[in-house]
């Protein structure tokens, strides 16, 4: 399954890096997927980027309007990452000699 939760949290990471605000384009640079093998997670925001947060979710005290980039890429993803975890079962299942 790792490769099918990769294939995801690319996916993922391409998708909210397109959707990402883009003044200077530091925040979608820090975009990342995992490569775990249970779960496709999908980061944004490092030490350099502190802000990612208040980007995605507003911030009413300083004037900043929640973009929710990360919410726009997961339900963009959604339907997609169904398709993507059923391949990879199938070929996990046909590695096992279970099909």
């Amino acid at each position: 399954m790792k490769e099918a939760m990769s294939a995801i949290s690319t996916e993922g990471a391409r998708l909210v890096a397109d959707m990402a605000p883009k003044v200077t384009g530091a925040l979608a640079a820090t975009v990342r997927g995992n490569k775990a093998k249970n779960k496709a997670v999908v980061m944004a925001g490092r030490a350099r980027v502190k802000y990612a947060g208040a980007i995605n979710y507003g911030w009413p005290a300083r004037n900043i309007e929640p973009s929710f980039f990360m919410q726009r890429a997961d339900a963009a993803l959604a339907p997609r990452a169904v398709a993507m975890l059923e391949e990879g079962l199938d070929t996990a299942m046909r590695k096992a000699g279970l099909q």
